[in-house]
């Protein structure tokens, strides 16, 4: 419990600290403290902490490296340099191990591949990631594109039109790949982009693991362990957000395991999901060593995860940054 108390104190003296300074002064507060480092600064700024450390980075070439504090154990190495992505997550991937502490954070993703090392991912990717060679997924994600545009993107955009609103781009590329990406990976439309943006459980889940997860970063193990295990603060959040996605993807994964087996020939319209693709698999290779676990509710749920967070936040910033910086380069329209 010393690591606590050490970490109480710190934030007490931060309150006097911020009792004493103007507001007008925040801008003042420091990075880099004596003893505990970056972390005072990263929770004061923590509303705008992308903002923050996309300035340091254009500052420091791309990439710096953040001492948290001595009792965290965590040191982060931020980079938004392209050769360093491409050196760690593909022409030298097996040199960065997935590893227990890892897992430890990022435990809601239970049995998915992507937090598997590398002998196991391997094995893994082979089922994962085998639904990428097959026609049918590249002729259902146009179709499945222009279906989310259809009934969905384009009422949002004339309402908002109509009523001359602003429209939050982030969020609204955000509910359109969850759509999307739903009914790719899963086979079912998740609803949240709609008029008005109504709530989302799976949305609104997303969004708090998210953010537990990034917390779980910058705060020492032992205080976030503590909060899991009092179900306070994010970890409650984050509990809460994993049942809604397990609950959600499990009933999910039931009704589809009854539709392959009470019909024998493509449910639905036939439109190509992954779930239904892993189903099929599993089933083909039931004698197979190792393939038993294919079939198994928590793996295929923990892999949905895994395809909807990749789908969602990834080509969600992605269409976010380039309509900004169309927005901010009007003279380029003329091109397209």
């Amino acid at each position: 419990m010393a690591y606590l108390e050490i970490f109480l104190i710190q934030i007490i003296l931060l309150i006097l600290f911020l009792v004493l300074l103007a507001p007008r002064n925040r801008q003042l507060l420091p990075w880099n403290w004596p003893f505990v480092r970056v972390m005072p600064t990263m929770y004061l700024k923590s509303h705008e902490i992308y903002d923050k450390i996309t300035e340091i980075l254009a500052e420091n070439k791309s990439t710096v490296l953040f001492k948290t504090s001595w009792f965290t154990k965590t040191d982060i190495l931020v980079t938004s340099d392209p050769a360093n992505a491409h050196h760690v997550m593909s022409t030298n991937f097996s040199i960065y191990q997935r590893g227990s502490e890892f897992r430890n954070v990022f435990d809601f993703l239970g049995q998915a591949v992507f937090s598997k090392d590398l002998e196991e991912w391997r094995e893994e990717k082979k089922f994962t990631h085998a639904f990428f060679r097959e026609n049918q997924y590249h002729e259902s994600v146009p179709k499945i594109v222009h279906q989310t545009l259809e009934k969905a993107l384009i009422p949002v955009l004339d309402r908002t039109s109509q009523q001359n609103q602003e429209l939050d781009l982030q969020s609204l590329f955000n509910r359109f790949m969850l759509d999307a990406t739903c009914l790719l990976a899963a086979g079912f439309d998740a609803g949240s982009l709609r008029v008005g943006f109504p709530e989302c459980p799976l949305l609104d889940a997303m969004d708090d693991i998210a953010e537990a997860v990034f917390y779980r970063h910058i705060l020492p193990e032992r205080v976030w362990k503590l909060q899991r295990w009092l179900r306070v603060g994010k970890e409650k959040k984050m509990a809460e957000a994993s049942n809604t996605f397990n609950r959600i993807l499990s009933d999910n994964v039931s009704k589809k395991k009854h539709e392959l087996a009470t019909d024998d020939q493509e449910t639905g319209d036939g439109t190509f999901d992954v779930l239904k693709f892993y189903l099929k698999e599993a089933a083909i290779n039931t004698g197979n060593k190792g393939a038993q676990k294919h079939d198994d509710k928590g793996f295929l749920a923990a892999n949905l995860i895994t395809l909807l967070f990749a789908g969602r936040d990834t080509s969600a910033a992605l269409l976010a940054w380039f309509f900004y910086l169309i927005s901010r380069n009007l003279s380029s329209k003329t091109r397209f």
